[in-house]
C-alpha cells in the first residue's frame, strides 16, 4: 500500500506492509514479517496463536486483519461464507499527465466498455484504475504475468475515443501499470467475532475497490477497535451485544 501525501492509498499490486496506513501515528508495537497463522487455541481468557514456522504467541485478543482470504475468519466460523467473484478485472496505473480535475477529488466514469476512476497525485501526475468486464477469474499472479504493454494496448482499445481514459492510458509508461486481477467481495458474515477473536477490514466486509476509499475505512476501523478494546470490559461486552 502506498499512502500518498494527499491521504489516498494506491492499492495496486501486492500489499507487502501495513505500516503505511498507520504511519501518521506513533505505534509502540513490534512488527514481524513472514509469519503465517495456522491455529488459535483459546482458554482461561487467553489465546495461544500458532504459526507455520512452529512459533507461538500468547494474546488476550486476536485481531484478524488478514484480508479477503482470512484464516482468522474460518477459525471463528468454519462455515463462514467464502469470497464472491465479481466479473471484473482491476488494472491501475499512473499517467505522466495532469488531466482537468480538482486536486483532492476522485472521479468515476462509466465508459462504453470499461469503468474508470482517477485522481491527481501530489506530483501532478494522474493515478487511475480501470475495471474491465471479464467472466473468468484471474489471479494476481496470472494478471502480472501478462506483459504490461499488452494491458495498455487492451485499455487503449477499450477507451478509444473516450476522455480522459484514452489520454491517461496513452500517457502511462509500461513500468507504471499495475495489474491486480479479478475483483472479489465478501457477503455478510453470520459470525465475525467470538470471545477471543475478531475480524475487520477486508476479512470481514471487503467492498469493491471502486466502492469506497479503503485506507479511510481501515483507519476508522482501527480507531474504533482501539476505543472498544480500551474501554471497560463491561462496556465492550454491551457494545458487542448491540
Amino acid at each position: 500500500m502506498d499512502l500518498t501525501a494527499s491521504g489516498r492509498a494506491r492499492r495496486f499490486g501486492e500489499v507487502t506492509s501495513t505500516e503505511s496506513s498507520t504511519s501518521r501515528w506513533t505505534v509502540a508495537l513490534p512488527y514481524e514479517y513472514g509469519k503465517r497463522l495456522v491455529s488459535v487455541t483459546s482458554g482461561s481468557g487467553r489465546s495461544t496463536v500458532q504459526f507455520s514456522d512452529g512459533s507461538t504467541i500468547i494474546a488476550n485478543l486476536v485481531v484478524g486483519a488478514d484480508g479477503i482470504n482470512s484464516t482468522v475468519r474460518t477459525l471463528i466460523d468454519p462455515n463462514a461464507p467464502k469470497p464472491l467473484h465479481v466479473p471484473l478485472l482491476n488494472v491501475g496505473g499512473v499517467a505522466d499527465v495532469t488531466v482537468d480535475a480538482d486536486v483532492g477529488s476522485t472521479y468515476f466514469v462509466f465508459g462504453r466498455h470499461a469503468f474508470l476512476g482517477y485522481w491527481i497525485e501530489p506530483d501532478g501526475r494522474t493515478a487511475w484504475f480501470a475495471n474491465i468486464p471479464e467472466k473468468q477469474p484471474m489471479t494476481g499472479v496470472r494478471a502480472r504475468a501478462t506483459p504490461n504493454p499488452k494491458w495498455l494496448a487492451l485499455l487503449a482499445d477499450l477507451f478509444d475515443g473516450e476522455q480522459p481514459g484514452e489520454s491517461l492510458v496513452r500517457s502511462t509508461a509500461p513500468m507504471n501499470v499495475f495489474p491486480v486481477g479479478s475483483i472479489q467481495i465478501m457477503p455478510s458474515l453470520p459470525r465475525w467475532h467470538n470471545d477471543h477473536m475478531v475480524v475487520l477490514g477486508d476479512a470481514a466486509h471487503a467492498p469493491s475497490p471502486s466502492a469506497t476509499p479503503r485506507d479511510i475505512t481501515l483507519d476508522e476501523l482501527a480507531i474504533e477497535l482501539f476505543y472498544r478494546t480500551t474501554s471497560s470490559t463491561a462496556e465492550f461486552s454491551r457494545s458487542r451485544a448491540r
